[in-house]
């Protein structure tokens, strides 16, 4: 999948389900892949098939409970905090991000830090999800601090995406000399990038009616 080649890795993850047919992680490895292909309809399938799948294990909670957060199923919060009891500290992440999505951004925050606690690795979509629940209660100062987190553990294009909510903290906290700034920077390094371009010059007007 890395060198780009979609239909080997396919291929790959079938002849892997072949060999085990009841490891959930293949299942959500191949769902992965065809929602990259914009697949939905196999990518559903694939989620279908998984959750007819035995759950024994805290790990297998955990695993069974990633598949109901993509399903969107309610009952999912339920099964994660399980597994979280049962020594499955990565249930934290997607704890926080169901709170996260109910718009509970301090309780989201709580759970972030508490999968960080328990010596989880630190990622990119992990920071770039604290800083916007940072940003959302007005913890301007901490959401900032988050990005700079994140950009330090962060590919180029996941640096985009903190980038990009970076302009966005600025700007919400009023400080559009510095979103302007960052924008700036940004289109220095991606020129191509028109969402930003359009951001950059609505914070221009904003600077030229403030002076």
């Amino acid at each position: 999948l890395n060198i780009g080649g979609i239909q080997m890795s396919r291929d790959d993850y079938d002849r892997a389900l072949a060999l085990e047919p009841e490891n959930i992680n293949i299942y959500l490895g191949k769902y992965a892949l065809m929602k990259l292909q914009n697949d939905e309809i196999g990518a559903a399938a694939v989620l279908s098939q998984a959750e007819r799948l035995p759950v024994e294990t805290a790990e297998d909670r955990l695993l069974y409970a990633k598949i109901q957060y993509y399903q969107e199923d309610e009952s999912a919060g339920e099964l994660l905090l399980s597994a979280a009891e049962e020594g499955s500290t990565q249930a934290y992440f997607y704890l926080g991000e169901v709170e996260r999505e109910k718009g509970n951004y301090e309780q989201a925050l709580t759970y972030y830090n508490a999968y960080l606690e328990w010596g989880n690795p630190e990622s990119s979509a992990l920071y770039n999800q604290m800083a916007v629940c940072g940003m959302e209660i007005g913890n301007y100062d901490e959401a900032l601090a988050d990005i700079q987190r994140g950009l330090l553990v962060s590919t180029p294009e996941q640096a985009k995406t903190l980038r990009h909510n970076e302009v966005a903290i600025y700007e919400k906290q009023g400080d559009f000399e510095s979103a302007c700034e960052k924008a700036a920077e940004f289109l220095e390094d991606y020129p191509e990038d028109e969402r930003m371009l359009r951001e950059y010059e609505f914070l221009s007007t904003r600077i030229d009616t403030a002076g």
